[in-house]
């Protein structure tokens, strides 16, 4: 079966998969978390065309990822941010943050 799924996995799955393990690490507050926009930026750029941009947000949940809006503080300021969050392992579902590309 797993088989079966590599053969039918498409160009922009395996691209994603690679954004995931060199770009994205998994954070705990939503404060932390790079927004969603971002996060669809950054996914659109590492599939280099695999993906047309209105199709970005489909295909990030067609793979786990989930867009909310959550309540962040800043200090005294209170506000909102659309995160994305996502399952990265056995731990459970975490908040989804970019990692610097020149570190």
């Amino acid at each position: 079966m797993d088989a079966a799924a590599e053969e039918l996995e498409e160009p922009w799955e395996e691209k994603l998969k690679t954004c995931i393990e060199e770009r994205m690490e998994d954070v705990e507050k939503p404060a932390q978390a790079s927004t969603a926009a971002e996060v669809r930026d950054a996914f659109f750029k590492a599939a280099g065309g695999a993906v047309q941009n209105r199709d970005v947000r489909l295909k990030l949940a067609r793979k786990g990822f989930h867009e909310t809006t959550q309540a962040v503080k800043s200090g005294i300021k209170k506000s909102t941010k659309r995160v994305y969050q996502y399952a990265f392992g056995d731990d459970g579902v975490s908040f989804v943050q970019l990692r610097d590309c020149d570190a």
